[in-house]
């Protein structure tokens, strides 16, 4: 939707299992998609805090009906990149990942303020960047509609990410890693964490 953003991924765990799927729905935020869904005419429009407030009460009683909707555990086919040896490390995660991918990011890519989940979560999302020295990854603080900067971020861990919160992110240097990676909750069983 914004070419003139150097933001650039590929999925690991997708719904086709294509590496390069043109209509590849895993590797951008599911509430963009899934208010798509409903209001298609609003896709070259800019997402706002209101379209985000007004997506939220979608939830409310009565709203959209969350089987209607993408999920994370509905991209569950595994594509070649999660192949790569850089990978090897996550093993023990692969049999249970939902939707994920790594993104490459450059200076000024960014993904606006979103959400990917609602609670109680289904699946455990991770998130994690090669450069936490070149981006800004914010949250919502409480339910006050400010965001706070999340600063004590090590280079090649992953984190549990609260996907419920609205978040947002931005790189302001080139060549920023990261990688979202969803999760069966079934991992817990056998003490991967």
């Amino acid at each position: 939707m914004y070419p003139e953003l150097e933001r650039f991924a590929t999925p690991l765990v997708n719904r086709s299992g294509i590496q390069a799927d043109p209509e590849d729905e895993s590797i951008g935020p599911l509430d963009r998609t899934n208010f798509l869904k409903v209001y298609p005419h609003h896709k070259y429009q800019i997402w706002t805090d209101e379209h985000l407030r007004d997506w939220k009460s979608y939830f409310s009683p009565g709203g959209f009906k969350p089987d209607e909707m993408l999920l994370e555990n509905h991209f569950q086919m595994k594509c070649p990149a999660l192949s790569i040896t850089s990978l090897d490390p996550i093993d023990e995660l692969k049999p249970y990942m939902y939707r994920s991918s790594i993104l490459k990011w450059n200076y000024g890519a960014h993904f606006l303020r979103h959400y990917d989940n609602w609670f109680p979560a289904q699946w455990i999302r991770l998130w994690g960047t090669t450069r936490p020295d070149r981006m800004v990854l914010r949250y919502e603080e409480g339910h006050t509609g400010q965001m706070v900067e999340e600063m004590a971020i090590e280079p090649g861990r992953l984190y549990l990410h609260d996907s419920v919160k609205p978040h947002e992110a931005l790189a302001y240097r080139d060549g920023v890693y990261q990688f979202f990676i969803a999760l069966d909750p079934e991992c817990l069983k056998i003490g991967i964490f």
